[in-house]
């Protein structure tokens, strides 16, 4: 299979590549793998993802050593960029695709960003073990992917500061004109008797740059036959001569051409005879003769309208080919393994006839030939009565043979140690018939003799006839494992090919069963990542008040309904499972607050670590629950199959409409809960959405900040349980606050219309993170921060804020006490605030950038990506099922593991508890149990069979016990 471009290949691909990606600026840039990096890159202007024009954008991918194209398939990408990714995003970011040439003939390719002096050089090395190398506009090496230090191993110095020297580059100068005498010299380098286009490829391609592909394509053209063998005294050089011009030619003339060809292989499946595996074995820009001509019936060719997008096609499909060859290599593997239990049973059978055969002859021979046996035994017989010794018996058959005794003539060898003698016997009335040695027993006569050779045939007969039942029995085994084999094989190659890992597959997931889908981190990366990515303003954050709980972010894609009770409680479950509580068998409480009651945000001297928040205003705790996980599997469905599962998981509907309008609260008005007096903090009502008025709901007031980390172990949280929720009290209070809240609104709105302006690429992302630090400042705190920083202009402002503040107290007696507090907090912070401490502070910022810099640089390019994901969330848990039916398509299996209550109704499911056993064991045990199920189906159980043992287990917690029926009938047949 080919894999690497070839000089040829680079032309082409440099020419089409200038056409379409010149003048496109990088809008942004991501790391497949370490080797691998792709480069979003838009025309000026047109950077909207949201672009209808295909060719107003382009993602160009290039490999270090491989290869270089555009691609028009999804890439999977490293949620994290590594460092080399980060260098290019910095120098190569919103900069103009100037030039795209390659350096000579060499096999490496020089991308020019931006102009003059502002530009940069990618150079991506398509030979060896290849290399990307960034250089500024003078050709000094920025940073390099593979640094290579002149030395022993090393013929060049490349490192950063060190020059790109692009003039070490080969150029056409560099090659001779092989023409008379010089190809001549070439050629004697060739040796005699070979095949002649092979040999002619081998000596040529060093003094060359054509490649072994066109220069066989040449030799074709010029008449050279595959099968001839070189002879140096015969060889035509005008022939070679024109050749080698024809490759210049076509060289010369490449650029013209904009098409692509890919040659492949065609194998049809064993199980499926209809059915075939198409392999890609190499792409070209120019249909060579040897590929014209091909007699071989599996290849074929495919031609694609550019060399482009057939570079695209060849290698977007190996991994989609490399499992159709894995699936059909194990095919054959089976096939094989029955064809050698045939054939060893086929070998059996006619070892046993053809002793049969031999036995029944030699009776006949013995018979026909009853004379000479009997006087053999008896001159034997004799000879050991008179005592004579083995070797004086041996004497006189050689000497009565020497006189040529008949007797004596048929004795050939004599095997006394066994009471045995072998004679020479043929058939008397069938001249033509061959002799045979046949062993005679000394003790028995010569019919007795010809008697035991038809009882072995009997037995043999016999011994065949448990042969070939036996055989048969173990061809049908064998026949019956093939089978299988093949069946599994292509439910496996079919489940491969369809299964696309869903979005939250990477978290620990589970779909509540008012049908939301609830994520959960499983480590502190990935708390990051779920708050700062995907948990949006209609959904919520739950957490648990112990040491090592998971960030729980419960996925609304209906904003206009409030999340259920009970898709609380379970995510509330969640939390508290996946933490130390689990381990420890205690329980604890969990709690649920909005959004924008999460922060990154650290009071001034404070730090948060990856994966810690901080949390403001009121906590809404939930009940207490049990320590009861479930573990089951959901299947795939198709598109016919969704709708007879539409309405499986329906959404609770049933819902008090004054406990909806509880829920409709804003976190403004939350937060203005939360600093209310303590007089005021009994007209409070519960925060618990959709709640019954007799349940008896815990909620917390916490007027202070408090950090939520999932490292911390002296986190403590004081729960104060209401004893009855005040109904009436609550509407008071809302009712009283309508007026204040629409004020607000209004208040809001007109600076929106007034800041509603085009903001540049980052501002948004930027300004929303200021305003959510920033937004408890008032402006005398601001202005003092800024004063002690340095900035002269604070002072007068502050002077200015206090003059009008007096006036303010003229005018408005009803605000003086307000404000008189305000100043003592005001001077209380002067008095706190110093320049160490912020300094202190900012130095907490750089350090917070620095871990949170990653997130940032994807968060604004990538939000569309996740806001379409997260839009077809309804979408895709539609197509899950818990409860296949008969009728269903199932595509594959998902292990799912969540609080008992979500997986209650599923098919296959048992309850997790904490425990001692291992959790890997404990899912084997529980896919066993799955597996004897009466009522599953063949197609069922395929898909439970081909899931693997990683993904079944990653999910369920440490240490735990599962509970299930007939769970002790599976235990003890292990």
């Amino acid at each position: 299979m080919k894999g690497r471009f070839s000089t040829l290949d680079i032309e082409v691909m440099c020419n089409e590549l200038r056409q379409s990606l010149i003048g496109m600026r990088v809008s942004q840039i991501y790391c497949i793998d370490n080797k691998t990096y792709l480069f979003k890159v838009a025309k000026s202007g047109q950077q909207n993802p949201s672009s209808s024009d295909e060719s107003a954008k382009q993602m160009l991918l290039i490999e270090s050593g491989i290869r270089l194209h555009t691609t028009q398939y999804d890439w999977p990408k490293n949620s994290t960029p590594n460092g080399f990714t980060m260098k290019l995003r910095k120098h190569l970011k919103n900069k103009r695709i100037e030039e795209i040439t390659q350096l000579g003939v060499d096999r490496v390719v020089d991308l020019r960003f931006g102009a003059n002096e502002a530009s940069y050089h990618v150079i991506l090395e398509l030979y060896d073990r290849g290399n990307i190398v960034i250089t500024d506009y003078q050709y000094i090496i920025l940073n390099i992917l593979r640094p290579r230090k002149l030395g022993t191993d090393e013929d060049v110095n490349l490192v950063v500061k060190e020059r790109y020297c692009i003039e070490n580059a080969k150029t056409l100068k560099d090659f001779k004109t092989l023409v008379g005498n010089d190809l001549r010299e070439v050629l004697e380098k060739a040796k005699d008797g070979e095949n002649l286009r092979k040999e002619l490829k081998r000596v040529l391609n060093p003094y060359v740059f054509y490649g072994t592909h066109l220069l066989e394509h040449s030799f074709i053209e010029m008449g050279l036959k595959q099968d001839l063998k070189l002879n140096k005294s015969e060889l035509d050089l005008n022939s070679i001569e024109r050749a080698l011009e024809l490759c210049q030619k076509t060289m010369n003339d490449i650029k013209d051409m904009s098409k692509g060809f890919i040659i492949q292989k065609e194998e049809k499946r064993i199980g499926e005879p209809n059915a075939s595996v198409i392999s890609y074995l190499e792409f070209h820009p120019l249909l060579f003769n040897q590929f014209k001509d091909n007699k071989d019936p599996k290849q074929s060719y495919v031609e694609i309208e550019s060399f482009d997008k057939a570079v695209d096609m060849f290698f977007s499909s190996i991994e989609g080919q490399k499992i159709d060859a894995k699936a059909l290599n194990q095919e054959k593997e089976a096939m094989k393994k029955l064809e050698k239990v045939k054939t060893d049973h086929k070998k059996r059978i006619e070892a046993l006839n053809k002793i049969q055969e031999e036995d029944i002859r030699k009776a006949a021979l013995i018979e026909s030939n009853n004379f000479l046996v009997e006087n053999a035994l008896l001159v034997l017989r004799s000879a050991i009565a008179n005592q004579l010794s083995w070797e004086d018996i041996q004497e006189m058959i050689d000497n009565a043979r020497a006189e040529s005794d008949l007797i004596a003539s048929r004795i050939t060898s004599l095997k006394l140690n066994k009471n045995h003698f072998t004679m020479r016997l043929n058939d008397p009335y069938d001249e033509s018939s061959e002799a045979a040695l046949v062993d005679i027993d000394i003790d028995l006569s010569a019919f007795a003799n010809a008697r035991k050779y038809y009882d072995r045939r009997r037995t043999a007969a016999i011994k065949e006839q448990k042969t070939v039942e036996s055989s048969a029995k173990a061809y049908k085994s064998a026949e019956h494992k093939a089978i299988k084999t093949l069946k599994e094989v292509a439910v496996k190659t079919s489940i491969t090919k369809a299964r696309k890992i869903l979005w939250f597959e990477k978290f620990l997931w589970f779909i509540s069963s008012d049908n939301y889908i609830v994520i959960a981190g499983r480590d502190a990366q990935q708390n990051e990542l779920i708050v700062k990515r995907y948990m949006k303003a209609n959904d919520l954050y739950v957490h648990a008040d112990t040491h090592g709980a998971t960030s729980v972010v419960i996925k609304n894609s209906n904003p206009s309904l409030p999340i259920p009770p009970k898709t609380l409680n379970e995510a509330g479950e969640a939390a508290i499972c996946y933490s130390a509580a689990w381990e420890a068998k205690t329980i604890t409480s969990a709690f649920w607050v909005h959004p924008n009651q999460v922060s990154k945000t650290a009071p001034s001297g404070e730090y948060l670590t990856v994966g810690s928040f901080m949390i403001r205003g009121k906590k809404n705790y939930l009940p207490l629950s049990h320590l009861i996980m479930g573990f089951g599997f959901v299947f795939r469905l198709d598109e016919e199959s969704t709708e007879r599962h539409r309405n499986e998981r329906k959404r609770a509907l049933s819902m008090d409409m004054d406990s909806i309008s509880t829920v409709t609260e804003n976190g403004s008005q939350l937060e203005e809960e939360v600093v209310m007096s303590e007089s005021d903090s009994e007209n409070e009502g519960t925060a618990f959405p959709d709640t019954k008025p007799k349940l008896d709901i815990q909620t917390k007031e916490e007027p202070k900040e408090e950090n939520v980390d999932s490292n911390d172990e002296n986190e403590t949280q004081t729960i104060v349980k209401s004893k009855e929720p005040r109904i009436k009290q609550t509407k008071h209070k809302l009712t009283k606050n309508k007026k204040t809240s629409k004020e607000e609104k209004s208040e809001t709105n007109a600076l929106n219309v007034s800041d509603k302006k085009q903001l540049k690429r980052g501002q948004k992302s930027k300004l929303k993170k200021i305003k959510e630090k920033y937004k408890d400042q008032d402006d005398e705190e601001r202005q003092l921060r800024m004063a002690i920083l340095g900035h002269t202009s604070a002072h007068k402002d502050i002077q200015n804020d206090k003059n009008d503040n007096k006036e303010e107290e003229n005018k408005t007696n009803d605000k003086t006490d307000d404000k008189i507090d305000m100043k003592k907090e005001v001077k209380d912070l002067s008095k706190k605030l110093n320049v160490q401490h912020i300094e202190t502070e900012l130095e907490d910022k750089v350090k917070d950038n620095d871990e949170e810099i990653i997130l940032e640089e994807e968060e604004d390019d990538e939000e569309a990506e996740v806001t379409v994901q997260q839009s077809d969330d309804v979408k895709i848990i539609d197509t899950l099922t818990g409860v296949p039916l008969t009728e269903d398509h199932l595509l594959f299996a998902i292990p799912v593991c969540g609080p008992y209550t979500a997986i209650n109704g599923y098919k296959y499911k048992v309850k997790v508890m904490p425990g001692s056993s291992k959790r890997g064991k404990a899912a084997k045990t529980a896919l066993q149990l799955f597996l004897r199920e009466k009522t599953a189906s063949q197609r069922e159980r395929d898909l439970l069979k081909a899931v693997k043992d990683l993904d079944i287990s990653k999910n369920i917690p440490a240490k735990v016990k599962i509970t299930a029926l007939n769970l002790n009938s599976v235990k003890g047949k292990k």
